[in-house]
């Protein structure tokens, strides 16, 4: 995903994280289609799916006036986020 972000700076074009998303699921599945079917996968790219959807809204559901507690806040996010992946990738790697 992050190579289509990249590729799309470069060409100074707009980008939208639900396209960058498809593109790179497209992408994946015609390198291999059986990835489809495995929950690795599946779950991945639904946590990923899941962050960029829910962090706009957690955004402006909440914007501190002050300079610092808005920063602040936003560096924490980050945190929650990271833990939110690391945390999705833990799922994943448990055996069934």
């Amino acid at each position: 995903m992050f190579s289509f972000v990249v590729y799309s700076l470069y060409l100074n074009r707009p980008t939208n994280s639900f396209n960058i998303i498809a593109l790179s699921i497209l992408f994946i599945l015609l390198v291999k289609p059986l990835f489809l079917f495995q929950v690795g996968f599946q779950m991945s790219y639904a946590a990923v799916f899941a962050i960029v959807w829910v962090y706009p809204k957690l955004q402006k559901f909440w914007f501190p006036d002050n300079f610092l507690y808005r920063e602040v806040n936003s560096f924490s996010n980050i945190f929650i986020y990271l833990y939110m992946i690391d945390y999705q990738y833990f799922v994943d790697n448990l055996s069934i």
